[in-house]
């Protein structure tokens, strides 16, 4: 007999974050005033920080599963599960800001519409194209508004990349292309490249999230 099919949210995604840290799980997830019913219960993308090696994550019909960790710990990745750092070096309290951070960038670029729209699908596409499963989360605050941060760029070559540009309602779509190009241009070997762009950003700079697979 076949397993039953999931059947996943017809409108919004629902994250599952499981903080092994502050022994706390979360859910988030949204509705539509049309349509109010709960979706609480299962989840299409589950998050989980520092969790034990031996954890696995629980049959709740999740499409991916990332596991946030402070090392590159030597973690056995089941199917359609993913390791994700930070480049950098972060002692505990920076890991947990930045894995929030991180989580939050990710709920936003797929739960708010955006001036170059994604969906959970691109997402999850752009982890399956990752052979490793072992990626990256780095997170570049704009020094000015109307420039591309090239050497903040510069300092990750990607093999897979999801990005995502946070700024002000003032964001343009010369800036979004300028980014693309540039983000082309330092990563020619990028086999999966998607750039979302949210005009919902509330500080003074925009900020870019890059979640991908390192180039070699």
């Amino acid at each position: 007999m076949s397993p039953p099919e999931i059947k996943h949210s017809m409108y919004w995604p629902r994250l599952s974050v499981m903080d092994f840290v502050t022994l706390k799980e979360s859910m988030q997830t949204s509705f539509s005033a049309e349509y109010p019913v709960s979706a609480l219960g299962l989840s299409d993308l589950n998050f989980v920080i520092n969790a034990p090696l031996d954890y696995r994550p629980p049959a709740n019909g999740a499409l991916a599963t990332l596991y946030f960790d402070q090392t590159d710990r030597a973690r056995v990745l089941p199917e359609n599960t993913y390791q994700v750092r930070c480049p950098h070096t972060l002692n505990a309290c920076e890991f947990i800001s930045w894995s929030e951070q991180a989580i939050d960038m990710i709920r936003l670029a797929l739960m708010h519409n955006g001036v170059v729209g994604i969906d959970l699908m691109d997402l999850v596409n752009s982890l399956r194209n990752s052979a490793s499963r072992k990626l990256v989360i780095h997170i570049i605050t704009y020094d000015d508004p109307l420039e591309v941060p090239w050497k903040a760029l510069q300092q990750c070559r990607f093999k897979t990349l999801f990005a995502s540009l946070f700024a002000g309602p003032d964001l343009s779509l010369r800036s979004y292309s300028a980014l693309g190009c540039a983000l082309e241009e330092l990563n020619p070997n990028v086999d999966d490249l998607k750039l979302a762009a949210t005009a919902s950003h509330k500080n003074a700079l925009p900020v870019l999230m890059l979640l991908g697979e390192l180039e070699i």
